[in-house]
């Protein structure tokens, strides 16, 4: 048995578990984002072949401008009206509803599907027969 395959596998299926574990901490903080409004986009930023829409929002008339999870090219347009939540205590805190949650959650849950597999694997193929 190639010892490195192993580590790999293993090393792998940490990595993915830990980004599972950094998308429902964020999903956790989310959950805090108990405020909702409307917001308007401003505008839609391109990174490395995604789309991100940048939003802003008053909040006792301080603006506050965020940047949400990446979306298809044509989904959200700059002018529209958004609904997003946020964090009463810290209004700076936001996302938009039905949209920045699912990316967590699903982000979440494909890493834990995807990691455990190497992991299993990996510690399976490094137990004694």
């Amino acid at each position: 048995m190639e010892l490195n395959l192993v580590y790999t596998m293993i090393g792998m299926g940490v990595v993915l578990l830990f980004i599972a574990a950094m998308a429902m901490l964020m999903l956790a903080q989310l959950r805090r984002c108990t405020a909702k409004m409307n917001a308007t986009i401003t505008d839609i930023k391109r990174r490395n072949g995604h789309y991100y829409p940048v939003y802003e929002y008053y909040v006792n008339g301080v603006r506050y401008a965020r940047v949400g999870t990446a979306c298809t090219r044509n989904s959200m347009q700059a002018g529209s009206t958004i609904s997003i939540a946020y964090n009463p205590q810290k209004p700076q805190q936001s996302h938009i509803l039905g949209h920045d949650d699912k990316t967590y959650k699903f982000v979440a849950i494909v890493c834990i599907i995807i990691g455990l597999i190497p992991l299993i694997g990996g510690i399976y193929m490094a137990l004694p027969i």
